[in-house]
């Protein structure tokens, strides 16, 4: 397309003045990559420099604060999508879902080398409490077999942990053995860190039913 001498001096002018590449094109509806060529030697003042980096910070600025407000927008949906589908599904399970569950959790997090014992270790209270749920909504359990242990750091409080674990488990303080203190030099501290719980039942014949189910599920997928 050609373009008239007028046209290019519009835009120079409008460089001159502070305008950015970008808000030329588009006022003067022409490609940026034009624009870029007909101004590329004009001098501007120091003070329109800093005007335009002002305003390119600003820019930049507006679109991190654009981009966040999507990423908060398509948190919730997921957040809301994810509530729903739960709120519905979970209602509906039956002992035999409840049996598939647990089998999954303790495939991804059980210790499983020796299955004369069923033995689950994490420090997400979350996922002690959804693994416990499950288990024992799936089976018919004797909640004095349960054992635990708190592994703990030198700067944690022993008791105070304990009640918390024992919150968040439903295992009593009495079926809790003493804790296991890892080494800590005590300079850092992970914030809101709680430890790790270790919850053993001792039940050979439930920890090799759980082997038996998540093999299943792999081999049925295989």
């Amino acid at each position: 397309m050609v373009h008239t001498k007028q046209t290019k001096n519009r835009v120079r002018q409008l460089r001159e003045k502070g305008e950015s590449i970008p808000a030329i094109a588009k006022k003067m509806t022409l490609p940026k990559s034009t624009v870029s060529l007909w101004v590329r030697d004009v001098i501007l003042p120091s003070k329109v420099m800093e005007m335009l980096r002002r305003k390119a910070m600003d820019g930049r600025s507006k679109g991190r604060m654009m981009r966040m407000e999507r990423r908060k927008i398509e948190e919730k949906k997921r957040i809301n999508h994810a509530r729903v589908l739960v709120k519905e599904l979970v209602p509906t399970f039956d002992v035999r879902m409840w049996q598939l569950i647990s089998a999954l959790l303790y495939w991804c997090e059980g210790g499983k080398t020796q299955l004369n014992t069923l033995r689950f270790t994490n420090s997400d209270p979350q996922l002690i409490k959804m693994f416990l749920r499950a288990l024992r909504q799936g089976f018919i359990l004797q909640e004095e077999k349960f054992r635990a242990i708190v592994h703990l750091h030198g700067y944690h409080n022993d008791l105070q942990q304990k009640e918390s674990w024992s919150r968040t488990s439903g295992i009593p303080i009495s079926q809790f053995s003493k804790s296991y203190r890892k080494p800590n030099t005590g300079k850092r501290k992970r914030a809101n860190y709680q430890g790790c719980l270790s919850v053993r039942y001792n039940d050979a014949h439930l920890a090799r039913m759980l082997d038996a189910l998540y093999h299943a599920i792999g081999n049925s997928l295989s």
